[in-house]
């Protein structure tokens, strides 16, 4: 779990070694470098195991602290390996190189860019090398968002624990966008506020879901560990889910009953079977 695709990425890199020293070898007769850049990675092998790593290197660091917490022979032993080390570097900053590697490389064919003249032969393999590791590291991000999204999911119906909602968020492509603490205002007939709840709206990709928030503690190792726990109040379909703008001062009279600040309210409309409604939505089209 912490060395994982270690092997494919130390083997990425020997191979693009292997190519610059050939390159190197022949510089008096072939001044060019970027495309061996373009050849080494633009391999999917390359993006592959590039992913595999970052997505897991959360989980990876998270097993070193857990270890290093509750093995002290195993925090000592990293202790000696830096100590030891020529640049003093930690196992952490280690692990930190294969994800700093593609921006490096991005700034030092940005720099070889400028220090390249238009006629040069390596100008346009340059340029496609540069296109390339920027794409890479684009790619590399989108799995990155991705698996977030997908971990994200599995926690909150975790947190929720309830079988219509791991049913819920596990069918489909479904990932969450955003999720964020609101207050839903529950209003009179008449317009009047009666009362104001807490709640966590989560927008999945095809979902609006709210929920209240628990706190809930445990006691591990005699230590209390405060974790949160979600209870469903309803679910809807984006379609179902229109987000209205208001807040205009313009055209507010003394005889305004209340004032119009800039704001926004989320209106859920044709919500069955419970038909909910938040929001003074047409009241405010009245006024």
């Amino acid at each position: 779990m912490v060395f994982y695709r270690i092997k494919e990425i130390i083997q990425c890199h020997s191979m693009f070694q292997m190519a610059l020293a050939s390159r190197v070898s022949e510089w008096d007769s072939v001044e060019m470098i970027g495309d061996v850049f373009v050849a080494s990675f633009s391999k999917s092998m390359v993006l592959d195991a590039y992913s595999e790593y970052v997505i897991n290197f959360s989980a990876a660091v998270g097993i070193l602290k857990k270890t290093c917490a509750t093995k002290p022979a195993f925090l000592e032993f990293l202790k000696q390996c830096q100590e030891s080390s020529p640049d003093r570097i930690t196992l952490y900053g280690l692990m930190m190189k294969p994800i700093q590697r593609f921006p490096q490389f991005i700034l030092l064919l940005q720099d070889m860019l400028k220090n390249t003249t238009k006629g040069h032969p390596d100008r346009l393999p340059l340029q496609m090398a540069l296109t390339e590791l920027e794409t890479l590291a684009e790619k590399l991000n989108e799995r990155k968002r991705d698996a977030d999204q997908r971990c994200e999911i599995k926690q909150i119906a975790k947190a929720m624990n309830e079988r219509y909602l791991n049913k819920l968020l596990s069918c489909g492509n479904r990932y969450l966008i955003r999720s964020d603490d609101m207050l839903e205002t529950v209003y009179t007939d008449k317009g009047e506020i009666m009362k104001t709840k807490e709640r966590r709206l989560f927008m999945l990709n095809d979902v609006l879901m709210c929920a209240t928030v628990h706190i809930r503690s445990s006691h591990e190792n005699s230590g209390v560990v405060s974790g949160q726990r979600y209870l469903l109040k309803w679910s809807v379909p984006l379609g179902h889910v229109d987000v209205i703008e208001y807040g205009s001062n313009e055209g507010q009279g003394e005889n305004c009953r209340f004032p119009l600040q800039s704001s926004s309210e989320v209106m859920v409309t044709n919500a069955k079977p419970n038909k909910l409604y938040m929001g003074p939505g047409q009241l405010y089209n009245d006024l």
